[in-house]
C-alpha cells in the first residue's frame, strides 16, 4: 500500500485501508493448527513486569513481556509498537537493510558500519551523494563515481584496506580537480588515471585477490 508520507501516521493509515478492505481476510490471517480454518485474531498474553533497569541502580521500569503463538502475532507487535513510539522503518539506500527512524524523515542511510568497512553507511553514501551534487552531468565526475563504485566492491572482498580506500579516493579527488580547472588533461586521459590498476599503482597500493578454482591437485611427480 502506497504511504503518502514517510511518517508514523501515514503507516497507520495505510495498515488500517490494508485491514479493513472487503478483501483483508485474504490478506491478514493466521492457520488453525489441524482444521484448515483461519483467524485474524492473534492470542497473546501481556505481563507488565516492574523491574530495575541495572542492579543496585535504584531506577525502575515497567517492562511489557508478550507471549504469542505465531511469528506473524510477535511481528505485528514490535511492528505496532514502534509505530507507536514514533518510529518509522526505511530501507537504507546504501546497502539495503532495513532500520529504524525517528525525528529524521530525510535519512536515506544507515548509521551501521558497511559490511568490509569501518565507515558507516551513511559516511560512504553521503559522500557518493556529495560528488554527484557537486559534479552534475561532468562525465569526469561520473568516472570519479565509477571509481568510487569499484572502491566498494573491494573493500567488501578485502582486496583493500579501508586505509588505503581513503588513500585512493583522496588521489583520484585530487585527479578530477587538476582535470576540472583545465589543466589540458583531457577525458579520456583522465578515465585512464582512474582505472583501478593505474590509481592503485599511483597510491602504491596491490590489490590482493583471492586464488580462483579448486586447488592443484599434488601429483607423485610434483612431489
Amino acid at each position: 500500500m502506497k504511504l503518502d508520507e514517510l511518517n508514523p501516521n501515514s503507516y497507520a493509515s495505510a495498515l488500517s485501508s490494508f485491514l479493513y478492505d472487503e478483501r483483508s481476510y485474504k490478506w491478514i490471517a493466521n492457520p488453525i493448527e489441524g482444521t484448515g480454518l483461519f483467524t485474524s485474531v492473534d492470542e497473546m498474553r501481556v505481563r507488565h513486569v516492574p523491574r530495575e533497569t541495572q542492579p543496585g541502580s535504584g531506577e525502575y521500569k515497567i517492562y511489557d513481556y508478550y507471549e504469542v503463538s505465531t511469528l506473524q502475532g510477535f511481528l505485528k507487535t514490535d511492528f505496532y509498537g514502534a509505530l507507536s513510539a514514533g518510529f518509522i522503518i526505511r530501507q537504507c539506500e546504501y546497502c539495503g537493510r532495513y532500520f529504524l527512524l525517528k525525528n529524521a524523515r530525510h535519512t536515506k542511510y544507515c548509521d551501521r558500519r558497511f559490511p568490509g568497512s569501518n565507515a558507516t553507511c551513511a559516511t560512504l553514501g553521503y559522500r557518493m551523494r556529495g560528488v554527484k551534487e557537486a559534479a552534475g552531468d561532468d562525465p569526469r565526475a561520473a568516472s570519479l563515481r565509477r571509481l568510487l563504485m569499484r572502491l566498494d566492491k573491494d573493500l567488501t572482498k578485502k582486496a583493500i584496506t579501508y586505509a588505503e580506500m581513503e588513500r585512493v579516493i583522496a588521489k583520484a579527488k585530487d585527479l578530477y580537480h587538476d582535470a576540472a580547472i583545465g589543466s589540458g588533461v583531457s577525458f579520456e586521459d583522465f578515465e585512464e588515471q582512474l582505472q583501478s590498476e593505474n590509481i592503485y599503482a599511483l597510491c602504491g597500493i596491490e590489490r590482493r585477490s583471492k586464488p580462483r578454482g579448486r586447488p592443484k591437485k599434488v601429483t607423485p611427480d610434483d612431489e
